[in-house]
């Protein structure tokens, strides 16, 4: 979810009041490390806040938000004005893995095509942007793909490296984590030969 999409409007009143939050670098609506929240009373009387729902305690400066997920800050003054803001935070990046989804043979030799699924799950709350893959046996790589989870088919005979990482709708990129895949699709090589070998005229004894 889109920070946005927990934005209250601001509540009319008698008077005036500004939240305004500074921190890390923002994308997307989501702050990647801790913010601090000031409120301004433009008609100057007392303000109390709340975060997180709970309960109000007088303003007495900047307020620290820190913490993965989505938090909101409430400010009224003494002449009733309100005001709600939420502050999004996500600092954390996604965690990537790879499975396969096809049957594999003995010693880890797979025939046929075999599937891979790469996923990513987001611990910071933004949720997964992207998913991007690479292989030098794979097509068009890298691959990127929109959302949480990919499927690749491989068919090349060998030993194949896919690579892969996933970047969080805040803007953080997780670590590179990697698969290795070994297919063998090549028909045996039969040979024959005789012993001893025949003589000049091609008879053997």
């Amino acid at each position: 979810n889109k920070a946005s999409d927990f934005l209250a409007a601001p509540q009319a009143g008698t008077g005036e009041l500004q939240v305004i939050v500074s921190g890390a670098a923002q994308q997307a609506g989501w702050y990647t490390g801790a913010v601090s929240a000031e409120i301004i009373s433009v008609n100057g009387g007392a303000v109390l806040y709340s975060l997180d729902g709970a309960a109000y305690l007088p303003y007495e400066g900047p307020i620290s938000i820190t913490g993965e997920g989505v938090h909101i800050v409430r400010a009224q003054d003494s002449t009733g004005a309100m005001t709600t803001v939420a502050v999004a935070i996500d600092t954390a990046a996604p965690l990537v893995s790879a499975s396969v989804l096809s049957p594999v043979g003995p010693g880890g030799v797979s025939t046929g095509v075999v599937n891979l699924e790469v996923s990513a799950i987001d611990p910071g709350g933004s949720g997964v942007q992207t998913l991007v893959y690479t292989s030098a046996a794979i097509p068009g790589s890298p691959v990127t793909v929109n959302g949480r989870t990919a499927t690749i088919a491989l068919d090349q005979s060998g030993t194949t490296i896919v690579t892969f990482w996933a970047t969080d709708a805040a803007g953080n990129t997780s670590a590179t984590g990697s698969i290795t895949v070994v297919i063998d699709n090549l028909p045996p090589a039969v040979t024959a030969s005789i012993a001893p070998p025949p003589n000049g005229a091609g008879w053997s004894n």
